[in-house]
């Protein structure tokens, strides 16, 4: 057990805050404070786009919902020696884990040393108070840049705000999240099937505003099934950012001219992955950043070795199959309650899983894209979603460049089903 002295003068400091801001999601509020106005400034541009900013002084909620959290940069911070401390895994803010020590104090606080970025965090569930120290000198992390003590604020916040909106009754899913003329669109699949280029495709086409990528939450408030965006940096790989013109400014110098000209076939080099900020696919594509959406239509994207792509009505049977494959909850094997904030047990947020699951698929359209359509066939699909009804069609084509504006639709209790199509294969595959 830590002495507390040890750590006193941080858990009470003597600094006047010099900037200040909240944030909020789903009702849920953090009021960060921090003697170093350029932390919080990196702070509120990594997290703008998935919270709601607030000024500091309506950040107003009973202390009950509201967590308060310190940041202090110190130019001479010393990290102290964490006696009888245990190694721990933590998580940073590009999803790598990293090592940090641990420990207790004597008032029950938990103490963390976070070893990469050297950076002290103290937190007090109780209370629902949370204190890092270190110094915005020491280490910059990428993209951004983000200095490192900027990094560990990051990561405590929206690990807060996860386990917050958690035990709300949320749930985290695997996918990508659009919204177009008020309609939510969530994709999910495995990885390389597709979901980052059919966000980006959509937001490109459409001019829609960017939800999510790579996850997303999940809640239902009775009235409608809510998808808001997880806080996190997005990860492209270098494919799929050559699939679109706008993009070819983010791909790295080394690769563009090679990318551009086709002539790299190893595919080791296409599934590299950067890091960008929604800000950065955003400004590109001309498209703005929406917090949260009614989710309408789920989106199963699925490879297959056949040449012929389907798009088709999915039963809520298959689908709640795909969508388990594609949770991240109650438990989550990739971010651990590293921070001790889970309330419920796990047969409460079992249970909770299981409500927003059901009342998902009774709630929302559910589709399957199987095959490679390319993103033009993408893109036809969705243009006949939004032209033809309020319900979107189940399309079968193997032409990637089909006029859905002349197949002939047959009515169905769906909504409509379009006829198979011309046999002319496309074979240009997805890549995201």
């Amino acid at each position: 057990m830590l002495k507390t002295s040890i750590i006193s003068r941080w858990l009470e400091p003597t600094f006047r805050p010099e900037a200040s801001v909240g944030f909020r999601l789903n009702r849920m509020e953090v009021l960060l404070q921090s003697n170093h106005q350029p932390v919080v400034n990196e702070v509120q541009r990594y997290l703008g786009p998935h919270f709601e900013i607030l000024d500091p002084v309506k950040v107003n909620m009973e202390e009950s919902k509201k967590w308060t959290i310190w940041v202090i940069n110190d130019p001479a911070w010393t990290a102290p020696k964490l006696l009888d401390s245990k190694p721990m895994v933590i998580y940073n803010s590009d999803e790598t884990p990293m090592l940090g020590r641990e420990c207790f104090d004597e008032e029950g606080r938990l103490v963390i040393h976070n070893l990469l970025y050297d950076t002290l965090l103290v937190i007090d569930v109780k209370n629902r108070h949370g204190t890092v120290v270190g110094s915005i000198d020491r280490g910059i992390l990428y993209p951004g840049p983000i200095s490192c003590l900027a990094g560990s604020v990051y990561g405590v916040i929206r690990h807060i705000l996860r386990n917050e909106v958690e035990n709300a009754g949320a749930i985290v899913v695997h996918g990508s999240v659009v919204s177009i003329e008020n309609i939510g669109l969530a994709f999910i699949g495995d990885k390389g099937t597709g979901k980052t280029t059919s966000l980006i495709a959509l937001l490109r086409r459409r001019a829609g505003a960017y939800v999510a990528n790579d996850r997303f939450f999940l809640w239902s408030d009775e009235k409608n099934i809510k998808v808001s965006g997880w806080p996190t940096t997005c990860r492209i790989t270098l494919g799929t950012l050559a699939l679109f013109e706008e993009l070819y400014p983010l791909i790295p110098d080394k690769y563009r001219t090679k990318l551009l000209r086709a002539e790299i076939e190893d595919r080791v080099i296409l599934k590299k992955k950067i890091l960008l900020l929604p800000q950065d696919i955003g400004r590109l594509l001309n498209s703005s950043i929406q917090r949260i959406t009614n989710l309408h239509i789920l989106v199963l994207l699925e490879s297959s070795s056949e040449s012929i792509s389907t798009f088709e009505e999915c039963t809520p049977e298959y689908a709640e199959t795909a969508l388990r494959s594609n949770l991240f909850s109650p438990v989550d094997h990739q971010h651990p309650n590293w921070m001790r904030l889970m309330q419920q047990s796990l047969d409460h947020r079992q249970a909770s899983c299981e409500r927003t699951i059901s009342e998902l698929l009774r709630s929302v359209c559910l589709l399957r894209l199987r095959g490679h359509p390319g993103v033009q066939g993408l893109l036809n699909f969705i243009d006949t979603i939004f032209s033809r009804a309020s319900l979107p069609p189940i399309i079968h084509t193997d032409k990637e460049d089909t006029n859905f504006e002349d197949v002939k639709l047959v009515s169905s209790s769906f909504g409509w089903i379009a006829v198979p199509h011309p046999n002319e294969i496309s074979r240009d595959g997805m890549t995201g």
